[in-house]
């Protein structure tokens, strides 16, 4: 989906196939990356494609499937994660988390 300002990719990922968003200003390239539920090659494929410029990642929630991609690609293209602080106790025990574990991180 293309608006005038917006571009918007949907990648389903993972085995519970996630919706993946990656949001991209067609004028900046800023862009963030949404629920990155694993197969980080694949989204950084479709980040370099769309010539976009990560500036952070948001989680919905912290389940395992929405957060798998997280630590590698916030190291990958040195952004933080965001996500509700009520998840933030979940998420510090999901495996695949790698990163810093303070709240702070995810403000």
């Amino acid at each position: 989906m293309k608006t005038d300002d917006l571009i918007i990719e949907c990648l389903n990922i993972g085995p519970f196939q996630v919706n993946t968003y990656i949001l991209t200003c067609t004028n900046t390239r800023r862009a963030c990356i949404i629920d990155p539920g694993g197969e980080e090659e694949q989204i950084a494929a479709k980040v370099k494609s769309l010539n976009a410029r990560p500036q952070f990642i948001l989680n919905t929630h912290g389940h395992q499937d929405h957060v798998a991609g997280n630590a590698t690609l916030s190291k990958a293209y040195n952004i933080p994660v965001g996500m509700h602080e009520a998840d933030i106790s979940f998420f510090q025990k999901q495996v695949a988390f790698e990163g810093p574990k303070t709240r702070e991180n995810y403000a």
